[in-house]
């Protein structure tokens, strides 16, 4: 009984059904269309196939020739790391020098504060006066 009910509602939403069966056999026939266009360029794909697994002794020359640079690249790390506390005595002597730094940047902060309205010249003059 609902089955019949369906039927009826389908019936009255859609009273044409024989358009939407042509509109489904255009569209069926264009799938078979598109399905013989990939068959057709089936053998196109297995010659990519063929040249890709023909270019692999090539890709596995690259390889060798990389893993034979090898010692290459790690013999500069090396020479990377013999630097290294170079480098960390030149940081620690910028490291040193820095508190003579800041009491110089100190001292020009306390003399501007002294003197906050007079301009960079006439501190300077103030300054040798002293």
């Amino acid at each position: 009984m609902r089955l019949c009910a369906f039927a009826r509602e389908y019936s009255t939403k859609f009273p044409d059904t024989s358009t939407s069966k042509a509109h489904l056999s255009a569209f069926e026939l264009q799938r078979l269309t598109s399905k013989a266009h990939l068959s057709a360029s089936e053998p196109q794909r297995s010659t990519s196939k063929a040249h890709l697994l023909a270019s692999e002794p090539q890709r596995s020359s690259k390889k060798a020739y990389l893993l034979a640079s090898e010692p290459q690249r790690s013999s500069k790390k090396a020479h990377l790391s013999a630097s290294e506390p170079q480098r960390l005595t030149s940081k620690a002597q910028l490291l040193a020098s820095e508190p003579q730094c800041l009491s110089k940047k100190a001292e020009t902060a306390n003399s501007k504060a002294q003197y906050p309205r007079l301009g960079a010249g006439a501190q300077e003059i103030l300054k040798t006066t002293q």
